[in-house]
């Protein structure tokens, strides 16, 4: 009887300890995290708007409303569904060192995965499909397949196809041109109205 209550007891004492040990852990590597978060500065961009007109005020929150969508494309090329991946995350310094590394991988790690459950990150980022081989490209007849400004997918045969920019990301492209076009419209600066129209 005496050795099963030592048992037990033993058994609850090292529950406890277990548990206790348990929170360490977390708060060591939220701690690690938080570091590498710490490492990045963090400013704030101030100019004095004063000598602006009122229609070059108007510009700024049009072009900072274009860019974000820019930002969102961006996303999408290196890892995907950016609103996916942040439900998943409940620590705060993760999701802050995802944002600056543009998914989980962490960009002056070798694109080492810093979020639990995800691995490497794909040589190719969303720009190919995760499947598709060194040999298989060489090999493909997809037309611009090289080409800077083009997503590669599987057609539904299965083979490579190379689609353009404007068209893979019609929705958003769309979008930040109907922007461009109306800081365009209220641009003063002949030089910066062309130059935005040419967008």
């Amino acid at each position: 009887m005496k050795t099963i209550i030592n048992t037990l007891l033993t058994t609850i004492i090292l529950v406890f300890v277990v548990m206790a040990c348990q929170p360490k852990k977390t708060e060591q590597a939220d701690s690690e995290i938080q570091q590498k978060v710490n490492a990045y500065a963090s400013f704030e961009l101030k100019a004095d708007l004063n000598r602006l007109s009122a229609n070059e005020k108007k510009m700024i929150p049009i072009l900072i409303e274009a860019a974000d969508i820019m930002n969102e494309i961006f996303w999408k090329q290196t890892y995907g569904d950016k609103e996916s991946l942040m439900a998943q995350i409940t620590d705060p310094s993760v999701k802050q060192f995802v944002e600056i590394n543009y998914g989980p991988w962490e960009r002056l790690a070798a694109n080492q995965s810093f979020v639990e459950g995800i691995g490497p990150k794909f040589p190719g980022a969303q720009f190919y499909p995760a499947d598709m081989t060194k040999e298989e490209f060489e090999e493909s007849d997809a037309p611009d397949k090289t080409s800077l400004y083009t997503m590669i997918r599987r057609g539904k045969d299965g083979k490579l196809i190379s689609i353009p920019y404007h068209t893979f990301f019609n929705e958003e492209v769309t979008r930040a041109a109907d922007l461009i076009r109306q800081a365009a419209e209220l641009a003063e600066d002949e030089g910066l109205k062309r130059y935005l129209t040419l967008r």
